[in-house]
């Protein structure tokens, strides 16, 4: 029964033993998950930092960039087509004059809202420095045509002579001054469409990048988990083995008490702290009568209602047993009549583990004969007590 039980301890222990290696390799593995969790969240925030720049690049191209271009093309035609109503308005005819003011009307009007156009598109800078610069010298170009075509209704010759002298220096500038604005224009789009095609560039280049750390981020766990389960195979084996090894050592050495307890012919019995029925031998149950089932229980109360009744004193024998539990580190001899006639010698002595009382061994004689007479000390001394026979030690550390 007591080998049995030491076999469910060490059951318990093995369990144990197992999950321990089990949990440290749970463990790691929630380690190198949760590192895989905060490294795809540092993959989602990069990545969500590099689109966030491509969008803002390929928006700026097209809110910016992209109508630069259009807009410029587009001041160019107008130019052109101011230069060219401002002339046909000069050598037009009466009836034609009016339809020709209009039309430079419309085309200044049209040019000077294309300069704040391209003028809103360019950051503050350069662009707009230009913009303004062709602004300026298109008003001046405007204002020396608006006094050509003044001087045309009344002197013709001196409208020709500004025409050939004052005309084409203001052209110039307004040409010169286009194509500068024209130039960066062209420059300041390209610089878009760059950085946004960068950009694009950047998102590939992170997504290659990233794909190839996730396929060795996932090559490492695996690896990872690999081996943390072999060293946990080998860690359980290990203490498997060791825990057998304990467990061969401690039915040894319960096997040797229980051979000792039945060899004896004094009855012993074994309790705990608490005063419960931890181990008893044959001679024990033979000497009280105590039948299989009750031994078995192991119950101090189904023991006592057997025991007891027995007895002539039965408080007396109580009493000693309630003495002791007062005073657990001493010892204890009585002597038990029972009504039959028989009369046992009891003593008792307490168990140790170390310095520490876990319990207390009672040993029980017969000396009825003796006290008939009919026993020699030879024969008490050849059935010596066993009261110690039971003094644990502590258990060989593995």
């Amino acid at each position: 029964m007591q080998l049995g039980k030491t076999r469910a301890v060490a059951g318990a222990l093995a369990h144990e033993q197992t999950l321990r290696p089990v949990w440290r390799t749970f463990r790691n593995i929630l380690v190198v998950v949760f590192l895989i969790f905060a490294f795809a969240i540092v993959q989602m925030v990069m990545l969500w930092r590099v689109c966030n720049t491509g969008m803002q690049t390929a928006a700026s191209l097209e809110q910016h960039g992209l109508p630069t271009l259009s807009e410029l093309a587009l001041l160019q035609e107008n130019l052109a087509t101011f230069r060219l109503n401002s002339y046909e308005y000069l050598f037009a005819r009466e009836d034609e004059k009016a339809g020709k003011a209009r039309a430079v009307e419309s085309i200044t009007a049209r040019t000077r809202a294309e300069l704040q156009n391209i003028k809103m598109l360019f950051p503050q800078g350069e662009g707009r420095r230009l913009a303004s610069n062709l602004e300026a010298a298109f008003a001046d170009l405007e204002s020396e045509f608006a006094k050509v075509r003044n001087l045309t209704d009344s002197d013709f010759a001196a409208a020709m002579k500004a025409m050939d002298s004052d005309i084409p220096p203001r052209i110039a500038q307004v040409t010169a001054a286009a194509n500068e604005l024209k130039d960066y224009g062209y420059h300041f789009s390209g610089q878009e469409a760059s950085a946004t095609f960068g950009s694009f560039g950047l998102i590939k280049r992170n997504a290659a990048m990233f794909g190839a750390a996730n396929i060795l981020v996932a090559f490492g766990a695996v690896v990872f988990v690999l081996l943390a389960a072999r060293r946990s195979h080998a860690q359980l084996s290990d203490t498997l083995a060791r825990l057998d090894e304990r467990t061969g050592e401690l039915a040894g050495s319960l096997s040797l008490v229980n051979a000792t307890l039945e060899s004896t012919t004094d009855g012993i019995l074994v309790t705990d702290a608490g005063g419960q029925v931890r181990n008893s031998n044959a001679q024990f149950l033979q000497m009280f009568q105590i039948p299989p089932p009750v031994a078995a229980s192991r119950e101090r109360k189904a023991i006592q209602a057997v025991i007891l009744p027995q007895l002539k004193h039965p408080a007396a024998a109580l009493g000693v047993i309630a003495e002791m539990a007062d005073t657990p580190d001493a010892d204890s001899f009585d002597v038990l009549e029972f009504k039959d006639g028989r009369v046992v010698e009891r003593y008792s002595k307490p168990q140790r583990i170390g310095e520490r009382c876990v319990g207390r061994v009672w040993s029980l004689r017969d000396i009825t004969e003796r006290k008939r007479g009919k026993r020699t000390p030879r024969e008490d001394r050849h059935s010596s007590g066993t009261a110690g026979i039971l003094k644990r030690r502590d258990p060989p550390r593995g």
